[in-house]
């Protein structure tokens, strides 16, 4: 058996103070809106002149400050028999802003075979809200402090067994969200996520005489996310309608080999892919029916030891393709470049093309 306590006091700032921005108080008053009505601090690039706000203040004041104290314990049993093994456990958690919260977990392990074995698990976790949810609002983001935890139940079965030079790890699962911590800081709906993973690994004979075996991995995972509400840009709010999230692609694959040099060092080999995906909810390219493309880059490293020294080489996105993630929070910029954006966070991300790194790093 095993268990153990937690205690956690935090001195929290709360709103950000951006004098003459978004009810900033420390230095600016707000009935003080400033040339455009924005207030104090807010300019145009067309204006002549700029009238520069005082600063904040040198601390602090009270009123903006918060002390939060978090109390917690669990309890933790394991038994075994033979080739069974049971896991229970208990947690339980107190915040002096959310109030508490109660977590089991449970997990059963079967051994079929002396590399084989079979495990089942049920679990419960909360997210407490962040800081910049309960307090950090401004113009871009909103803030609540009345936000409660968002919680997860979890049931997942996992098979592994190894054969020879090959390691076969499955799993299934199936995820559900309660009090959703959505990006106006509100809880909201709930969120079904199921998948599959594959991580097949193993090794192969390395035709360089006197050098460890090659190894390598190959994952993918089938993932299906649904919420139990959507957005409606019409409406210009959520509703009760089941659809799917959007922004987790259906299909991910992630694959490598790392070719051994004796003992001077290592080539590496590998592969990203992920397939098309609609969009998040928010995001305005979804209400035009646009989705994410596919894509799929290959990076490559070699490693070189030099007694206490190692040299690495990377380069990422190898063959320089172009791709983009979806926007965080919302993502409601939206892409009509012909007037001023929807919003402060961007539809679609564009990443990085061909990049090199070079790392000299030096053990003593």
């Amino acid at each position: 058996m095993l268990t153990g306590m937690k205690f956690e006091r935090k001195d929290l700032t709360k709103a950000y103070d951006i004098p003459g921005y978004w009810d900033a108080y420390s230095s600016v008053s707000l009935a003080d809106d400033g040339p455009h009505g924005a207030g104090a601090g807010i300019g145009h690039s067309t204006d002549e002149t700029y009238r520069l706000p005082p600063a904040p203040a040198a601390t602090m004041p009270a009123l903006n400050r918060t002390l939060t104290d978090d109390l917690g314990g669990f309890l933790q049993a394991t038994a075994s028999s033979g080739p069974y093994r049971l896991n229970a456990g208990l947690r339980y958690d107190h915040n002096s802003v959310y109030g508490g919260t109660v977590n089991p977990r449970l997990s059963a392990i079967y051994r079929f075979a002396e590399r084989g074995s079979i495990k089942a698990l049920y679990g419960e976790a909360f997210q407490e809200p962040a800081p910049i949810q309960l307090w950090g609002g401004w113009q871009g983001r909103l803030a609540n402090p009345d936000l409660d935890p968002e919680k997860v139940r979890t049931v997942e079965l996992i098979a592994m067994y190894q054969t020879g030079r090959v390691l076969f790890d499955a799993s299934v699962y199936r995820a559900t969200y309660d009090n959703v911590l959505k990006e106006e800081a509100e809880n909201a709906g709930e969120r079904t996520i199921v998948g599959l993973e594959l991580r097949p690994r193993f090794t192969l004979a390395n035709p360089i005489a006197d050098s460890p075996d090659i190894t390598g991995h190959f994952y993918y995972t089938l993932t299906q996310a649904r919420s139990s509400i959507r957005y409606d840009p019409e409406l210009a709010d959520w509703i009760d309608s089941e659809t799917d999230l959007g922004d987790i692609a259906p299909s991910k694959i992630r694959a490598g080999l790392v070719v051994p040099i004796r003992d001077r060092g290592s080539v590496y080999l590998g592969s990203r892919y992920e397939s098309a995906k609609k969009l998040y909810l928010r995001n305005p390219l979804r209400w035009q029916g646009e989705e994410l493309d596919g894509w799929m880059v290959i990076d490559a490293a070699v490693n070189l030891h030099l007694d206490l020294a190692t040299l690495r080489l990377r380069v990422n996105n190898l063959l320089d393709n172009d791709y983009f993630h979806s926007g965080v929070e919302a993502a409601s910029s939206g892409n009509d470049v012909t007037q001023r954006s929807l919003g402060w966070m961007n539809s679609l991300v564009p990443q990085a093309g061909r990049n090199v790194q070079l790392t000299l790093s030096y053990n003593y």
